[in-house]
């Protein structure tokens, strides 16, 4: 073969395997994964309908966003079948505990004629209409999003709400939200109360409390533990030292100023 017939194939492999391949596309909290599947409009109502009804569910508003469950559609091994009238697909939620569940949606539209036509046609919250199937976890996510720890505001001297998540220990994602904007001064001092238990004895890294998007969030990490092999007496200690942190926080100035804090 000479350069130029070796040139010209190389071209046409690199634009089969460019170009024929399936897309990945975000959209929200869902991720497609075969974007040669479904039109556009058809992914924007699928996950705005689904997380709607996702929050109304499990009877938590906001709860898909606030909690980061994941939404994956259509993995390679799932299939779209018909029956009785509605288009059915197995999706994959993925939650607070990295776990992924395998959950069945369906669809149907009173516009179009031809149920198998509607994944890839044109519409909208008028002509297609989402809905979860009896496989849906409610309990199960409903449980998710209640804190295994929690100190209510007046409780054991706090002068806010501690809600504790232990999913991601020993990596701990921390959100603030206070009574008033924060200013500069108020986010040094709850940064201090941290940097005094690591004077003593290095415990944790901490990334320092600031704003991001309108969020002020910190992350903690205890990088002393060995991820895969702590016991849950080491977990009940360090947290112990998270809890004592914000309820001496909490005898502090800054303690009125904060309304809540969220550890995941």
């Amino acid at each position: 073969m000479n350069k130029n017939n070796l040139l010209l194939a190389l071209l046409l492999l690199c634009s089969t395997f460019c170009y024929g391949q399936p897309g990945t596309h975000r959209i929200g909290w869902a991720t497609f994964h075969d974007t040669t599947l479904f039109s556009n409009s058809f992914m924007a109502e699928l996950e705005s309908q689904l997380k709607e009804q996702f929050d109304r569910t499990i009877q938590h508003p906001g709860a898909v966003d606030e909690f980061n469950f994941i939404m994956d559609v259509h993995q390679s091994d799932s299939l779209i079948f018909e029956r009785n009238g509605y288009s059915f697909m197995e999706v994959n939620i993925s939650d607070l505990r990295s776990f992924s569940t395998r959950v069945t949606i369906c669809w149907k539209s009173d516009s179009i004629s031809n149920l198998s036509q509607v994944h890839t046609s044109k519409v909208n919250s008028r002509t297609v209409e989402f809905a979860w199937t009896n496989d849906f976890p409610v309990l199960e996510y409903q449980n998710v999003i209640v804190p295994q720890v929690k100190k209510s505001k007046g409780q054991d001297g706090f002068e806010f709400d501690l809600n504790i998540y232990l999913y991601t220990f020993p990596d701990v994602f921390l959100t603030y939200t206070f009574v008033n904007e924060p200013d500069t001064s108020t986010l040094q001092l709850i940064n201090l109360e941290f940097e005094k238990i690591n004077k003593r004895k290095h415990i944790f890294y901490f990334s320092g409390l600031k704003e991001y998007g309108g969020t002020y969030s910190m992350i903690v990490d205890f990088d002393s533990i060995d991820y895969d092999n702590f016991d849950q007496i080491e977990m009940e200690k360090y947290i112990e030292c998270l809890i004592d942190i914000h309820r001496r926080m909490s005898k502090t100035k800054v303690g009125k100023e904060i309304e809540s804090v969220t550890l995941m």
